[in-house]
């Protein structure tokens, strides 16, 4: 996230984590997830192929409900 400070100052602030192989406490999640299978994560790729580890669908729609 993004936010103005001052008219000329900006601060940014992460609001999740890298979800891949270089994240160490990602790796050790999914091989918590997967005992067992200690080839779940190769070469910091899921099963030696795969980049992310998890993926999200961001929508670009906005729903307002009202609520009475």
């Amino acid at each position: 996230m993004v936010s103005q400070t001052s008219s000329h100052d900006w601060t940014i602030e992460p609001l999740t984590n890298n979800q891949n192989g270089d994240n160490i406490a990602e790796v050790e999640r999914v091989r918590r997830e997967h005992p067992g299978e200690p080839d779940c994560v190769q070469d910091h790729r899921v099963l030696g192929a795969i980049a992310p580890f998890r993926c999200a669908f961001i929508s670009t729609s906005v729903d307002i409900i009202q609520l009475n």
